[in-house]
């Protein structure tokens, strides 16, 4: 987004956003430069049957480029997600951290809310 800029202390923010999935299907969130891009999927699978408190989190990487998240059961319609940030991986050798929240506000399509930082220096103080 040009002209956009933000940060949160020792790192800036490389995308921001909030998307509703339609038809229930996955979204998939690109970032970086043209020919270098990252990506983050984020899959929603729930279980009928889950209570509420029985939310769970995958991450696994997909190719060097791509990480899957999958979110199982995040059926509230208080918004759950990241408490601290999760590390997703390096761009030019500095970490890069991911912070989301879903909401569901019925049977329907899931609300994501996202922020991804990369950090200016080497570690998080």
């Amino acid at each position: 987004m040009p002209g956009y800029k933000a940060s949160s202390g020792p790192a800036d923010v490389l995308a921001s956003g909030t998307v509703i999935s339609l038809n229930r299907e996955p979204i998939k969130v690109s970032f970086g430069a043209e020919g270098q891009e990252l990506s983050v999927v984020f899959r929603f699978l729930d279980d009928p049957k889950a209570k509420e408190d029985e939310a769970g989190v995958e991450i696994k990487e997909v190719d060097s480029q791509t990480a899957e998240i999958t979110l199982r059961n995040f059926k509230s319609s208080v918004p759950r997600g990241s408490s601290t940030a999760l590390r997703l991986g390096l761009i030019d050798g500095l970490g890069v951290y991911l912070h989301y929240r879903v909401q569901d506000i019925g049977p329907g399509d899931k609300t994501l809310q996202f922020t991804i930082f990369r950090l200016r220096r080497a570690a998080i103080p």
